[in-house]
């Protein structure tokens, strides 16, 4: 008797970084918007980095969105992706650089990924940003 293996085909799944990086003037509310993602992907990082200028008054907060409508008074549309487990909406720092390592599955086509950033400074702020996602 022969044994025949199953084939076995690996499948190449798309990882990218997208990064966040503006400006952003004292006291002003901005929504950084990522390009439509045209498949299901599960997020597996992101990252701030928050200068010591940030003085824990700068305020950084992740969305997924099926929509691409930006706010310039607040919180714009969308689904908090990194507060599922903590109180906070939200993440601050100063002179940090926050990992977070996420298993985050997205399973909805063409949804985009925003930052919402509020500057509570009293000068302008270089936002440093980026997520880490695979194509499921």
């Amino acid at each position: 008797m022969t044994y025949i293996a199953p084939k076995f085909t690996l499948v190449d799944k798309r990882m990218v970084e997208i990064p966040f990086v503006s400006t952003i003037g004292a006291g002003v509310h901005l929504t950084l918007l990522s390009s439509r993602i045209p498949y299901t992907f599960r997020i597996i990082q992101a990252k701030m980095i928050f200068t010591d200028d940030a003085a824990n008054l700068v305020r950084h907060q992740w969305l997924t969105s099926s929509n691409a409508s930006i706010s310039t008074t607040g919180v714009p549309s969308g689904d908090n992706i990194l507060t599922i487990e903590s109180p906070t909406a939200y993440f601050i720092g100063r002179n940090v650089i926050r990992v977070i390592n996420a298993n985050i599955k997205i399973t909805e086509i063409n949804k985009y990924l925003k930052l919402y950033t509020f500057n509570g400074n009293a000068y302008a702020y270089n936002i440093n940003c980026s997520m880490i996602i695979q194509e499921l």
